[in-house]
C-alpha cells in the first residue's frame, strides 16, 4: 500500500510541476518585459559591431514590422540588404557592382526568415504558427525548455529557453528553399535592459560574434529605406 501511495504522490507531483508550452511562452514574454514592451520589437534601429578575418565590421539593422534592412560596413565598403515585405534586394560592392540588385523569390524568402531579432513566439497565435514542446535539453551547461515552432510555409524554428530565467539561450532556424535545407544557429548572451525590454547584447553566429552597441526603439523609419534604391 505504501508503494501505491508513493507512486500516486509522484504522479501528482509531476502533474503539478509540469508546464505547458503556452505557460512557458507566457513566462518567457514576462521575463523579457511583458507583451507591451515586446511591441517595440516591431520598429527599431540596432547598431553593433563584429570582427571578421581580423577586420572590424559595423552592422546596422532596421525593422518596421515585416520590413527589414541591414547595412554592413567593412574596409571602406558598405553592403546593404533590404526587404520591403514582399521582395528583397542587395547592394554588394564585392561583386564589382555598386547598384542594387533585386533578389529572386527564394532568396527573398530566405532573407525574410533570417532576421536575428525575430522572436515568433511573441505572435505565434496571430500568425497561425504551430508550437510544440519537445524534451528538455542542455545547451552550454544550461538546462533548457525546447519549443519547436512551425510556420505556415513549413519552415521551423527551435527555441531553447533557460528553465531558470525563461530567456532564450539559442534559436535554430531551418529553412527549405528550392529543395535545399539550411540551418542557422543563433546563441544569445549578455542580456541587458533597453527601456522596459530585456535584450541580448551578444549574439554568436557561424561567422563569429556580434556585440550590440546601441538600440533605438519606435524610431520614425521612412518606408523608402526598405525599397530598392533608384539608380542615380
Amino acid at each position: 500500500m505504501k508503494l501505491v501511495i508513493l507512486f500516486l504522490l509522484t504522479l501528482l507531483s509531476i502533474n503539478c510541476t509540469a508546464q505547458t508550452v503556452e505557460q512557458i511562452i507566457e513566462k518567457h514574454i514576462t521575463a523579457i518585459g511583458g507583451s507591451e514592451a515586446c511591441k517595440k520589437l516591431n520598429n527599431y534601429k540596432i547598431e553593433g559591431k563584429s570582427t571578421v578575418m581580423l577586420q572590424e565590421v559595423g552592422v546596422v539593422m532596421y525593422k518596421k514590422y515585416q520590413k527589414t534592412r541591414q547595412e554592413i560596413s567593412m574596409m571602406g565598403m558598405n553592403m546593404v540588404t533590404g526587404y520591403n515585405g514582399t521582395s528583397a534586394w542587395m547592394i554588394n560592392p564585392l561583386s564589382g557592382n555598386d547598384s542594387a540588385v533585386v533578389l529572386d523569390d527564394s532568396e527573398s524568402a530566405g532573407l525574410a526568415q533570417n532576421n536575428i531579432f525575430d522572436n515568433n513566439l511573441l505572435s505565434y497565435i496571430n500568425n497561425g504558427y504551430l508550437v510544440q514542446l519537445l524534451p528538455k535539453e542542455t545547451i552550454d551547461k544550461t538546462n533548457c525548455f525546447v519549443i519547436q515552432l512551425t510556420k505556415t510555409n513549413k519552415a521551423t524554428e527551435v527555441y531553447y529557453i533557460n528553465t531558470a530565467t525563461f530567456l532564450i539561450t539559442q534559436i535554430n532556424v531551418t529553412v527549405n528553399i528550392n529543395g535545399k535545407t539550411t540551418l542557422t544557429k543563433l546563441n544569445y548572451a549578455d542580456y541587458k535592459k533597453e527601456g522596459d525590454l530585456l535584450m541580448p547584447h551578444t549574439i554568436f553566429m557561424l561567422m563569429g560574434e556580434m556585440k550590440i552597441t546601441k538600440v533605438t526603439f519606435e524610431t520614425q523609419l521612412n518606408d523608402a529605406l526598405f525599397e530598392v534604391p533608384t539608380a542615380k
